[in-house]
């Protein structure tokens, strides 16, 4: 019995009594979902796939449908705070919005480089999207 109530004290302090177990070893994770439309044919309701995943000040940016950017401002993050995008796969509806961003990264004079992740094919979609800015040149983003 002196056990159980022993054990029951313990389990009634905070978990700031015990300072180690309390502090967080890594940023806490916040996901924010940006566009939830699935294929190919936008609706007033729904804008393409999109989301954005935020630890600590980095903001990772997974896929970029259509009216990424716009989604990002609804959603209060400014263009600044994107560190890297991932894309998926190659599907339209998820990299509908990349020249935007890469575009907006450089119209806006971002300092540093805008990483960007996918699958094989995604140094050519951002050559790609590249072509119209051509003054911006390769310098500031990098593809992987």
């Amino acid at each position: 019995m002196r056990r159980l109530s022993a054990a029951m004290a313990l389990m009634s302090l905070p978990l700031a009594a015990f300072p180690a177990l309390a502090a967080p070893s890594c940023p806490a994770l916040r996901w924010v979902t940006l566009g939830t439309a699935g294929g190919p044919i936008p609706t007033p309701e729904r804008a393409e796939p999109s989301n954005l995943l935020i630890a600590g000040k980095t903001h990772i940016l997974v896929d970029a449908g259509d009216g990424a950017v716009n989604q990002l401002a609804r959603a209060e993050i400014a263009q600044q705070q994107l560190t890297a995008v991932f894309i998926s796969h190659h599907h339209m509806d998820h990299t509908g919005g990349l020249p935007a961003v890469i575009g907006l990264h450089w119209m806006n004079n971002i300092p540093g480089k805008l990483k960007v992740y996918g699958p094989p094919g995604t140094r050519e979609i951002v050559d790609g999207a590249l072509l119209g800015d051509e003054a911006a040149g390769a310098s500031w983003l990098r593809a992987g």
